[in-house]
């Protein structure tokens, strides 16, 4: 008899979730991620900022480092996703020499290269992006001026170099770095090579 009651009283308690009871799990879930997207997001725009930061002054200093030299010289920056973390490190070359490496950020971020040109009519017109993955991107700049001369992705900078269009107009380099909601962009002017970085805000 007893096991018959207990069977009965399983059987009358076995009807699922109401309605009203989704909704309010739904609610709790919603409120739950909303705070944890609140709490993490000001880290990853500190993160990326970061990032913006150091690679433009790599860039400003690799610049720098090319005025004393020719424009056929090995000296660049190297960026590439660390094969062993996907966190993104700088590496700048000087006469073929490798300098400090330096990771960017603090997390795995996306990093993206396009090309930016402006006709004279005032036209602003961006390349196809394309996510750094493999490859590695490498920037270098001409003697005196400054001038880009080689902004392309590569598995080394001599095929870099080699593969770079420099019959083209000089376009200005575009580097995006992104965690979550956090968008920086870095930019290098084509002709003169002074870099910048700004937030994009979605």
């Amino acid at each position: 008899m007893r096991t018959g009651r207990r069977t009965d009283f399983f059987k009358k308690n076995n009807r699922g979730f109401t309605l009203l009871e989704l909704i309010v799990v739904a609610a709790i879930i919603a409120i739950l991620a909303g705070v944890a997207a609140i709490n993490t997001t000001p880290m990853f725009t500190q993160s990326v900022r970061s990032s913006a930061e150091d690679l433009q002054q790599m860039l400003a200093d690799t610049r720098t480092a090319a005025y004393a030299r020719g424009r056929n010289d090995t000296t660049y920056l190297e960026i590439e996703k660390d094969p062993t973390n996907s966190r993104i490190k700088a590496t700048p070359y000087v006469n073929g020499t490798a300098g400090e490496s330096r990771y960017l950020g603090r997390y795995q971020e996306t990093i993206t290269v396009k090309t930016r040109t402006e006709s004279e009519g005032g036209t602003v017109t961006d390349s196809a992006g394309k996510e750094l993955t493999s490859e590695k991107l490498y920037v270098a700049f001409t003697k005196g001026t400054g001038e880009i001369y080689c902004f392309d992705t590569a598995v080394d900078f001599s095929n870099a170099a080699k593969n770079f269009n420099q019959t083209s107009p000089v376009a200005d380099a575009v580097i995006t770095l992104k965690k979550g909601s956090a968008v920086f962009e870095v930019t290098a002017d084509g002709l003169t090579g002074r870099s910048s970085y700004k937030r994009i805000l979605s």
